[in-house]
């Protein structure tokens, strides 16, 4: 391994900055200005087949004039090599970033140029502590045991009926044998082998007659001459709980076994009146505070009387971001994240960080505050949110560090640059939701974090940015639920600007909640064949009945043809009372159908009863209203004009 810093081009190091005039460099940094081409990395020392892993701090300067506020940093080099260097988000405060890539085996040169350049129209980028390392690959890596049983959390819960772990080997390497360590770190089971792969790799142990606690299992594999590895894995025989939230086989959540069809605010409702409207419209989740414990028990309370359930943000006070600050969180969360707290039955989880791997907190430090909570808490999940940037295998580090992965999307108006993928368009957040399955291998819950806001809440940016469209606000809403997600989640609806526009996002949300039983209980077949491609026909079948969400994806307006099973029809939802023809569907752009051949399967939850005291009276218009009256004033007060509000 080696590291090699970058500076200017005094001869002291293997490599130089090259500004071409345009960005200057000072020291071991370099200011990369927008419109003014790419900064060059001359010389850069490679070799054939090996990986590398660029570091670098980078921190925006001034105004991006982009639509979503970032700068965006694009690395390249030349002549090419592997790995995907997508477009970087970067904010006007410092960040650690990393880019990985690689060099085929057979190539000639040595070195390579690097390039950064900005995309965006304005501003620029700072670019300083500099690194190439050189990642040593050790066919070791590859090796894995995988707990099989039980999949969530590696944790036996209560009215478990059949505690027998299951464990697979992978990765070429044979497993020789196991044993189970109990926390006073004596072994309760040992398993021989040699079991190899291609016999299937899998072997149990019987839990049955164990107490509750904590158990380490350590897997010893040895692969061709003779090498090994050990493997630990941790499995949980939880104590009963009378507020226990578990994902289930579908990856959506049972609280004491009730399911759940989270359609989440992520927004703190502090008033009784906000909790209840939201409520009556579909609503049941929000984040809370990481507050004293009586502070959080008179919010869950609250929640409670209106059918919310909350998750705490453990990164509300900057624990996290502060490589020393873990054994004040540790006091901190036995502090405040009492019994009373866990055991309310408004309490749903934890939200450790949101994009901490975009932010660039390691990754290791993540798993530890992870391992600490579900350790501390063995009956409520974790959930960590990531921003749309960085590639599918180091995002896979991070999704292990939680219960509960997403992303968060936010791509009107569009085109702009808060999608890194080649699409700009609302059907991103298919694209994405999709992506995030491949990151936890399909074997977690994935939540889907989606507009609720207009970029022009963050402030008021030159050009004012509009709000999604009622049809592009319910489009998205679909794309997520029809290609993976397990979660409806609104970011920020606390700056709403415009009354409609949440107006509309309520009217998408009571409409998951009414279809959160189609969600959970219906079983998710195979897509609908389509004649058009950007045509998608979601089926689902519950008691013998078929159901379908028909989506346009794309913004022109598409006819289609749909193959349908036998005994389909298709009887449109929604109080339309149509009948459509599956040889000749014509379809708005972006336009959704929810359609079946028998009543909608009865919703996971109810709403909760009319309260005349809020019932009609518009508390969130009076918030908005409220914050509207705040900002005009205080325009008045320093002599400003008001801008057009979007």
């Amino acid at each position: 391994m080696f590291s090699i810093a970058a500076t200017a081009a005094s001869g002291e190091v293997k490599f130089t900055w090259d500004g071409g005039g345009k960005h200057p460099v000072d020291g071991g940094s370099i200011t990369i200005n927008a419109g003014k081409g790419a900064a060059k990395l001359v010389g850069v020392p490679v070799a054939p087949g090996k990986k590398y892993r660029l570091h670098y701090t980078a921190c925006g300067v001034g105004d991006s004039g982009a639509t979503a506020m970032f700068h965006n940093l694009q690395i390249s080099t030349v002549p090419r090599v592997l790995g995907s260097f997508l477009i970087q988000d970067v904010r006007n405060k410092e960040q650690n970033a990393f880019q990985n890539f690689s060099l085929p085996p057979k190539v000639r040169y040595k070195k390579i140029d690097i390039l950064f350049e900005l995309k965006t129209r304005k501003g620029a980028v700072k670019i300083s502590n500099l690194r190439l390392e050189e990642i040593k690959e050790d066919v070791r890596d590859a090796w894995q045991t995988e707990i099989l049983h039980p999949a969530y959390r590696q944790t036996f819960y209560a009215g478990e009926k059949d505690r027998v772990l299951q464990v697979a080997v992978s990765g070429g390497a044979t497993w020789h044998d196991s044993e189970l360590i109990n926390a006073q770190k004596v072994c309760v089971a040992a398993v021989k082998g040699p079991v190899s792969p291609d016999k299937g790799g899998v072997f149990t142990i019987d839990m049955n007659n164990l107490p509750q606690g904590e158990y380490e299992l350590i897997s010893l594999l040895t692969g061709k001459n003779g090498i090994q590895k050990t493997i630990r894995r941790r499995v949980t025989i939880a104590p009963p709980s009378p507020n226990e939230v578990i994902a289930g086989k579908n990856h959506y959540f049972y609280v004491n076994g009730q399911p759940v069809f989270p359609v989440f605010y992520f927004f703190e409702m502090v008033e009784d009146g906000l909790l209840y409207e939201a409520s009556r419209n579909g609503v049941n989740m929000c984040i809370m505070g990481f507050n004293a414990e009586a502070h959080m028990l008179r919010e869950l309370d609250r929640f409670h009387k209106y059918g919310i359930k909350g998750i705490i943000y453990l990164e509300q006070y900057g624990h996290i971001k502060d490589p020393n600050r873990f054994e004040e969180f540790k006091r901190d969360f036995a502090a405040r994240v009492t019994k009373k707290v866990m055991d309310h039955p408004a309490f749903f989880g934890y939200m450790t960080s949101d994009e901490p791997f975009w932010k660039g907190w390691p990754v290791q430090r993540m798993m530890d505050y992870y391992n600490f909570v579900k350790t501390a808490d063995p009956h409520h999940p974790v959930w960590i949110n990531e921003a749309p940037r960085n590639e599918v295998p180091d995002l896979k580090l991070y999704a292990a560090c939680a219960d509960i992965f997403g992303v968060d999307i936010y791509p009107i108006p569009y085109p702009n640059g808060h999608s890194n993928l080649p699409n700009k368009l609302p059907s991103v957040v298919g694209d994405y939701t999709r992506r995030f399955t491949e990151v936890v291998d399909g074997k977690k819950p994935v939540w889907m974090c989606l507009q609720g806001n207009s970029w022009s809440d963050y402030g008021y940016p030159a050009k004012l940015q509009r709000y999604p469209t009622y049809e592009e606000s319910r489009f998205m809403a679909f794309d997520a639920m029809t290609s993976g997600s397990h979660g409806y989640i609104l970011y920020s609806p606390e700056h709403i600007k415009n009354w409609q526009f949440q107006q509309e996002l309520f009217a998408v949300s009571k409409e998951l909640q009414e279809l959160s039983g189609l969600f959970i209980n219906g079983k998710r077949l195979a897509n609908a064949p389509v004649s058009d491609p950007d045509v998608r026909c979601a089926l689902y079948e519950y008691n013998g009945n078929i159901y379908g969400i028909l989506l346009n994806t794309s913004i022109e307006k598409r006819s289609a043809k749909i193959t349908l099973p036998k005994n389909a029809a298709m009887q449109v939802y929604g109080g339309k009372n149509l009948t459509l023809d599956p040889a000749n569907i014509s379809l708005e752009p972006l336009q959704v159908i929810v359609w079946g051949n028998a009543p909608l399967p009865q919703a996971c939850w109810k709403q909760i009863p009319e309260n005349p005291d809020f019932e009609g009276k518009s508390t969130f218009k009076k918030l908005i209203d409220r914050r509207r009256a705040r900002r005009f004033e205080h325009w008045k007060k320093h002599g400003i004009t008001p801008p057009q509000e979007p």
